[in-house]
């Protein structure tokens, strides 16, 4: 019996792919299967993967329907009571697996294991950063108290590439959001009902490597707009499945994350979707300095790109 299925989606990601894989099968914990789900690529990412000969790699396919999709997909197609996801441009540490089996045997109560990973070309830790943002390590609830800090950041412990769930967690659910064939925050509506609904282990050794640089989707990809994510419009299964105990802290989590979405579109000078934000979420009004600075953005689009470079020129200071 397998312990642990590995579901890597896989779309147009033949330059990576090996690197993934080959991060994969240096894995000291051995026991597990890898499903990797071709999302309709047309690149010869698939032929790549077929030339592995190892038992524990399963390829198979579907009409391109985005990564929740294929994510959802793979899970259906795997049999380890522990699930985990990586991505088909980042990759593990060679104890990610051992250390988060490990750690789910030995904390029963828990019911996922987050470690550290590793952001870029340059390596940011973000455990370390979680960490100092006063996430605390090992077992851990999100408290009913939590301040404005530890509710922003508390969602930063999970990762598509540094995570193991135990399965039913993910089967609860109903996997990623794949509604209109979503490829964007699909993950984050999955993570904030786990986050509301459960406790976990954190471990804040860096143990996978996100390569930002290869994503075509996230927030570091050169797309000129982003779509409002579902959590944003589509908010009543999140509050149906969240305790409703924690409904305040969720109503608070969807306003900061609304805020951080709309000066996102501000600066790709995307207004018409900052509007919908700002009167979808009339309660941003209230923090009146980020509101304020929200409204100086959209009022002074050009300014924008001088912002950006001065932000820029006070990191690279910061780390000479």
């Amino acid at each position: 019996m397998t312990d642990v299925s590995v579901i890597i989606p896989l779309y147009n990601k033949a330059q990576y792919i090996r690197r993934t894989l080959d991060s994969v099968l240096a894995q000291t914990y051995s026991n597990f299967e890898v499903v990797i789900v071709d999302d309709g690529s047309d690149d010869n990412g698939p032929e790549i993967v077929s030339s592995y000969d190892d038992t524990r790699i399963r390829l198979i396919r579907q009409e391109n329907a985005g990564p929740g999709a294929a994510r959802n997909y793979g899970t259906q197609c795997s049999e380890g009571a522990l699930v985990t996801y990586l991505d088909a441009d980042d990759e593990w540490m060679p104890g990610f697996l051992q250390t988060s089996v490990d750690i789910l045997a030995r904390h029963s109560d828990c019911d996922f294991a987050a470690s550290g990973y590793y952001i870029g070309p340059d390596k940011i830790d973000r455990g370390r950063q979680l960490t100092h943002h006063r996430i605390p390590i090992g077992p851990w609830r999100l408290p009913l108290d939590a301040d404005q800090e530890q509710l922003s950041y508390a969602l930063g412990v999970f990762h598509s590439c540094a995570t193991v769930y135990r399965r039913w967690v993910i089967e609860k659910y109903g996997g990623f959001y794949t509604k209109n064939a979503c490829n964007y925050g699909e993950d984050v509506y999955l993570w904030l009902q786990i986050l509301f609904g459960h406790k976990f282990f954190r471990n804040e050794e860096a143990l996978a490597w996100y390569h930002w640089e290869a994503s075509e989707l996230g927030l570091s990809s050169s797309r000129k707009s982003f779509p409002i994510e579902p959590s944003l419009l589509d908010s009543e299964p999140l509050y149906r499945n969240c305790p409703v105990h924690y409904h305040p802290l969720l109503d608070r989590w969807l306003s900061i994350h609304a805020l951080r979405a709309m000066h996102l579109n501000v600066e790709l000078a995307d207004m018409a979707q900052a509007r919908q934000l700002l009167k979808a979420f009339p309660a941003i009004r209230e923090w009146n300095w980020e509101y304020l600075k929200l409204r100086v953005k959209m009022l002074c689009p050009d300014v924008i790109p001088h912002v950006r470079r001065f932000k820029a020129e006070m990191r690279h200071l910061t780390r000479r």
